[in-house]
């Protein structure tokens, strides 16, 4: 800030403000449960960066990722991480061990959740979109998988999640994950 490489700005305070104690709730030994707006206890599912193209969102996801001291955590592109989670679940239903049963996508889907959940207990998504049928279709399963082994997420997006999927095919049955 002071060499006038780093411009200030009042939403990306915010946004550290959010990250700093995702952060401080990770590394906690009690986890990270937290207390809802209805005094139940309710998982925390992670966090969702939004905004215009050079605003600052990837730099402070990095910075969150790289102070976060966590073991089991994981860094990636989201177009990327799509495309492994269709080898994966390809591979898993055509595994030589599963080919004696009849493996639903819904079930590899899970499978594949479960797998990921078990070596990240955070995931960091740098420009997170949903622009295909299938995909939409296999976040929903996936992220709740996730979320049930307590795997936190968060991403970057130079879209607000209103507009994930924007016009897609059968977007009804995606707008619970959205809301979710």
């Amino acid at each position: 800030v002071n060499i006038n490489t780093i411009t200030y700005d009042e939403n990306q305070i915010k946004i550290l403000k959010y990250l700093d104690r995702l952060k401080h709730l990770l590394e906690s030994p009690s986890g990270i449960i937290v207390a809802g707006e209805d005094k139940q206890t309710k998982r925390l599912k992670g966090l969702y960066i939004h905004g215009g193209v050079g605003t600052g969102k990837t730099m402070l996801m990095d910075l969150f990722y790289e102070n976060c001291h966590i073991d089991k955590k994981s860094r990636v592109h989201f177009h990327k991480f799509m495309l492994s989670i269709h080898k994966q679940i390809h591979e898993y239903k055509n595994d030589e061990n599963n080919k004696e049963i009849i493996i639903s996508e819904n079930d590899a889907i899970k499978y594949v959740g479960e797998s990921i959940a078990n070596n990240s207990k955070l995931l960091c998504f740098d420009e997170f979109q949903v622009t295909d049928v299938y995909d939409a279709i296999i976040l929903t399963t996936l992220f709740r998988e996730l979320w049930s082994h307590g795997t936190i997420l968060v991403a970057t997006s130079n879209r607000p999640p209103r507009d994930l999927y924007q016009d897609g095919v059968n977007r009804q049955f995606f707008l619970p994950f959205i809301e979710s």
